[in-house]
């Protein structure tokens, strides 16, 4: 199972290459980068992170998505689900955080032992009512496997 790759804003790329610069502190692995970005102060770094995940992350490596899921909070996750995206933004902005979120938590659950984990979390209790949303708007077959997955 492959994590899908969204569609960014200029911003949100430019700090996910920014993660993937050369480092001061010697090498660094992409699953090093994408839990400092995760580990970030701002939702930007967090997606970005995200981002990153998608780029250095496989989903069957179940030591780095137990990482990147204590990294990233479920309450991340599920403002993802919830984001209108932006009026400004041309773009369907919202179906691409969606997109990411229902990316992210099919990875996590299709690894046995952090889909227990995420199972007992009351944010992702909450995101049952947003499934049943998005069901209805579900543009492809990637975006229905991941939600059914989920």
């Amino acid at each position: 199972h492959e994590l899908a790759r969204p569609a960014v804003p200029f911003a949100m790329q430019q700090a996910a290459l920014k993660a993937d610069g050369p480092s001061t502190d010697g090498p660094r692995t992409g699953i090093e980068q994408c839990l400092t970005l995760l580990n970030g102060k701002s939702d930007e770094e967090k997606f970005a992170g995200l981002l990153l995940v998608t780029k250095v992350g496989k989903a069957e490596d179940a030591e780095a998505m137990g990482k990147v899921m204590q990294a990233v909070s479920m309450t991340f996750i599920y403002r993802l689900l919830l984001s209108p995206g932006s009026p400004a933004d041309s773009s369907d902005s919202s179906n691409m955080y969606q997109c990411m979120a229902l990316n992210v938590l099919s990875s996590f659950c299709s690894i046995p032992e952090l889909c227990s984990q995420i199972q007992d979390d009351p944010d992702f209790l909450r995101m049952a009512e947003q499934f049943v949303k998005l069901l209805g708007t579900c543009k492809g077959a990637e975006d229905l496997e991941n939600l059914l997955l989920c």
